[in-house]
């Protein structure tokens, strides 16, 4: 049985004291969403076997984070989306040649001394892809951040209204708000963009 929310929260702290099926069981349900994830940010610069190989890094540093994570008030798939940004973002500063890392203005304030730990803010690279896969970045570029996280949460990533809400810190309902104003936006747009 997949698990979920409280289940996960549950087995993350076994899996923090040691306990190995925990682990194994954390990332089983967490493996998916962070492949998916990572390889809708980064298929186009990386290819499937770069973002894999990426999403493999974010599950290591997800799982020898957890003895140390410090946020036990914080939802584990919150902790899990927040580590799986950092990585990408790393991922795509390195791909760009970057040798300091790539985080937004918004994130960075949101990681506040972690995002120091990494490099500070930086523009974001300018990055080569093919046409599909430049095309969609360039739809989903006309989103706020807000509901590109949504939708690659909850399209991309599998999870469902009440898993991406405890990964953004939101509610269901706020999340299907977002996701449904997204889809409603990217039509529009793509209509706009065939006349």
């Amino acid at each position: 049985m997949p698990l979920g929310g409280d289940s996960l929260n549950l087995a993350a702290a076994s899996a923090a004291r040691g306990d190995r099926a925990a682990l194994e069981q954390v990332l089983e349900a967490i493996r998916p969403m962070v492949t998916g994830h990572c390889r809708a940010k980064l298929a186009g610069t990386l290819g499937t076997g770069g973002a894999d190989a990426v999403a493999e890094r974010v599950c290591t540093a997800i799982l020898t984070g957890l003895p140390r994570r410090d946020d036990s008030d914080q939802p584990f798939l919150s902790y899990v989306y927040e580590v799986t940004v950092r990585e990408v973002e790393l991922a795509e500063g390195q791909a760009a040649g970057d040798n300091v890392t790539v985080l937004s203005d918004r994130r960075a304030a949101r990681w506040g001394k972690r995002a120091e730990a990494y490099g500070g803010t930086v523009a974001d690279p300018g990055i080569v892809e093919g046409d599909a896969s430049r095309r969609m970045r360039e739809l989903l570029a006309t989103l706020p951040e807000r509901e590109r996280d949504v939708l690659t949460l909850r399209l991309i990533g599998g999870l469902s209204a009440e898993e991406a809400a405890a990964a953004l810190d939101s509610t269901p309902g706020v999340v299907r708000l977002d996701q449904h104003r997204a889809m409603r936006k990217l039509r529009e747009a793509i209509r706009r963009r065939d006349r």
